[in-house]
């Protein structure tokens, strides 16, 4: 999730809206001598216990909107032959939900979806199939190695891949390259000049916002202003820690780094930007607890980071990083969040991991002060 990785459009799950043009892709980096002391107020803290189980038996694996509206789940349910796969869509802001009736339905090698439009979709992770009548059809689509994360954003749709099927002799199943495609297509060709190690998937390390882009492949970041060009950008994240995830509300683009982890926290930094990436800040510290972190942009004040180990929160901070008062703490023993996004800055989406065995699906309304179970 994703940042957007959840949500068409930003980072995952957020819902597509076209950037402003931007001219440059490099970023400088304006450091002050320390950052913003954290709050003095008291935290604003929600204490959740996890759902013992989806209400309907169905695990949610993966979430996406392409509105506010219309989102689509792709996620497993008991049945004689396991797996069983079924996509729940809503057209009514996740209020309801509906299987999606199809044809053809891929039940193996698949536990990511992805939406551009209603007619444009992916499941992946590590096969890709593609439809494009929203869901009633699916395509298998061969790629050169296995897909490990995708975004669809101003009309195009970009795939991370693994250089090589896993096992192949001779090949590093490390060595990931981005792949392009456009959204009503199925022809796919590498973007030059963009490889590195090592892509996570969870959270995605591959945002999109309109014709602009960000992905963290290891330690070096690769961005574009227009989709097209892509380039390696210096890190923004302050000497000696490094980037755990980005975030890009708008014109503005956010940055998490961390530092120190020990005891399952870690030190965090967010970093800013409110021209596009062209120059950045330090804008404060959320809280240390967490050695797994993901952040979402809602706004260029409201900021949210998801986190865990030993426990699972979301930290919200309203002033543009500097003070984090808002907490949200699920007793689940650290299992965390496989995505998380927001559609828009009060509608936001998470798959909140309850075991190794169960998950469930959250929604904000407000903006991530609190957070329900859907029931799909």
């Amino acid at each position: 999730m994703a940042g957007c990785a959840l949500v068409t459009g930003c980072t995952p799950g957020l819902v597509h809206r076209e950037a402003q043009p931007r001219t440059s892709s490099t970023s400088t980096v304006a450091l002050p001598s320390s950052v913003a002391p954290p709050s003095t107020a008291a935290p604003d803290t929600t204490a959740v216990p996890p759902s013992p189980s989806s209400p309907t038996g169905a695990r949610p694996l993966s979430v996406t909107f392409d509105s506010p509206t219309e989102g689509f789940v792709l996620a497993t349910t008991a049945c004689a032959r396991p797996p069983c796969t079924t996509i729940e869509r809503t057209r009514d802001g996740g209020r309801t939900w509906a299987a999606v009736r199809a044809s053809t339905m891929p039940v193996n090698g698949v536990k990511r979806i992805r939406f551009g439009s209603s007619h444009d979709g992916w499941l992946f992770g590590p096969s890709l199939y593609a439809t494009h009548d929203g869901g009633g059809t699916w395509r298998a689509v061969t790629m050169p190695g296995p897909v490990l994360a995708l975004e669809a954003a101003g009309g195009r749709v970009f795939a991370v891949v693994g250089s090589c099927p896993s096992g192949t002799q001779g090949c590093q199943p490390d060595d990931v390259h981005l792949w392009r495609a456009d959204q009503t297509g199925d022809h796919w060709t590498e973007v030059p000049g963009v490889a590195g190690r090592s892509a996570a998937a969870d959270p995605s390390p591959l945002v999109l916002h309109g014709h602009a882009g960000w992905l963290l492949l290891g330690d070096a970041l690769f961005s574009t202003t227009d989709g097209s060009t892509w380039s390696r950008t210096p890190s923004p994240c302050p000497p000696d820690t490094s980037m755990a995830s980005v975030a890009a509300p708008g014109t503005a683009v956010g940055f998490l780094c961390i530092d120190g982890a020990a005891a399952g926290s870690t030190e965090k930094t967010l970093v800013v930007s409110t021209d596009g990436g062209r120059t950045t800040r330090v804008a404060g510290a959320p809280p240390r607890g967490g050695s797994s972190s993901s952040l979402a942009g809602l706004t260029t004040q409201t900021w949210i980071v998801a986190s865990s180990s030993g426990a699972s929160w979301f930290y919200r901070s309203t002033d543009g990083g500097r003070t984090w008062p808002g907490v949200t703490t699920y007793t689940d023993g650290g299992a965390g969040f496989t995505e998380f996004g927001f559609t828009t800055a009060s509608q936001g989406v998470a798959i909140h991991r309850i075991d190794e065995a169960s998950s469930e699906l959250l929604m904000s309304r407000n903006g991530g002060i609190t957070w329900s179970t859907i029931k799909l």
